[in-house]
């Protein structure tokens, strides 16, 4: 940045605006991008934010003039390069809170699997199974199987 405040005759307040633009554009999108996990594939997301990212910083070499232009292109990094680290977390969340038993029943709940066919897989009784599910449902907040099927599936990109 030094250099760029000699070529741009910007103020040590410029420069400021221009490195905390990443920042504050970061933490304004983590909310909305989180949220957009929910209704959008979340590589989708997470390649959009490389794709953003890239052309960010690419564009801020090549196009960046003068401290409004700069301000814009760091703010749109900040941006994209929340929807690489948000659409993971986000991803990850569905498995935070369960077991590792539950995460392997959510798994097969996952591909169709009654409770019977689970307890065979795991060798447990019928009863912990049912144990489990109810366990998995209540900790991811849903109310049927196959809502607990879709949360496992959008975590696992599938």
């Amino acid at each position: 940045m030094p250099s760029m405040m000699v070529r741009w005759s910007l103020s040590n307040s410029e420069a400021g605006w221009i490195t905390s633009a990443f920042y504050a554009a970061y933490m304004v999108s983590v909310p909305v991008l989180v949220t957009l996990t929910e209704r959008i594939d979340a590589k989708r997301v997470y390649l959009f934010g490389v794709g953003g990212t890239t052309m960010a910083h690419l564009a801020f070499g090549l196009l960046a003039e003068g401290f409004w232009s700069a301000l814009a292109l760091r703010a749109l990094a900040g941006v994209s390069w929340a929807g690489t680290y948000m659409t993971g977390l986000h991803a990850s969340e569905c498995l935070v809170g369960l077991t590792e038993r539950e995460r392997e029943v959510l798994s097969r709940m996952a591909v169709g699997d009654s409770n019977k066919l689970i307890a065979r897989r795991f060798d447990l009784s019928p009863h912990t199974v049912k144990r489990h599910v109810a366990n998995i449902l209540d900790k991811l907040g849903v109310d049927t199987r196959g809502q607990a099927a879709a949360r496992w599936h959008h975590s696992v990109g599938s």
